[in-house]
């Protein structure tokens, strides 16, 4: 295995460290409607994140369509020379209206996020590398940040099952940090935090390495 391949299982494995049926925030109970909670909390899950307007879920949707292109890593786990080997590639589909997220392209460990909006917010779908595809929705953002909190996944008996509970995305022009949260048997796994640092690569050098 090369350097780079085992880079990039380094960071699998802390983003998918664990391990039909949908598993909503609360297991056992029904997910709630969007009236029955105004707030997410990644422990918690987000049972009906606080509505947006459509102008509101635009302006989202654009941020997240604005990381358009190859993003290369400046910090993470792994070992520091390697960083730099870790790629995301990030381009909008369906009409614009949904942005896709290729995490680690052309290696066995690929992995998928999908964003896109709802009818009253922005969701995302990671489609993990140990099987599972746990849903979050946009809980909070600011001018730089975008959190996600799990709302649901496919492929889990119970939410206690190791799945990435929620993803911040902090974008500061020509620089991304992604932080994912790990979540199993009740409770977010601190000390399983991820988070890696990106910055855009060169719309002509992505296409000379690609």
């Amino acid at each position: 295995m090369s350097r780079s391949r085992l880079t990039v299982s380094a960071l699998v494995g802390a983003l998918c460290i664990a391990g039909g049926a949908y598993v909503f925030a609360g297991d056992s109970k029904p997910a709630a409607s969007a009236t029955d909670a105004k707030t997410c909390d990644s422990t918690l899950g987000c049972e009906g994140c606080a509505p947006l307007d459509a102008k509101e879920i635009g302006a989202k949707l654009s941020k997240l369509k604005g990381l358009e292109g190859t993003w290369v890593g400046v910090s993470g786990p792994g070992k520091a020379e390697d960083h730099a080997k870790m790629k995301l590639v990030f381009h909008a589909v369906a009409n614009g209206t949904a942005v896709v997220e290729t995490m680690f392209p052309g290696t066995k460990e690929e992995m998928v996020n999908v964003y896109h909006p709802t009818a009253d917010g922005v969701m995302v779908t990671h489609y993990c590398a140990m099987g599972v595809q746990p849903r979050m929705k946009l809980a909070s953002s600011d001018d730089k940040s975008l959190k996600f909190a799990f709302v649901d996944s496919t492929n889990m008996k119970s939410r206690d099952e190791g799945h990435m509970d929620s993803l911040t995305l902090t974008i500061d022009g020509d620089r991304l940090i992604e932080e994912w949260t790990y979540f199993k048997a009740g409770q977010v796994m601190d000390n399983m935090t991820t988070k890696f640092e990106m910055k855009r690569q060169p719309q002509g050098q992505a296409n000379a390495t690609n």
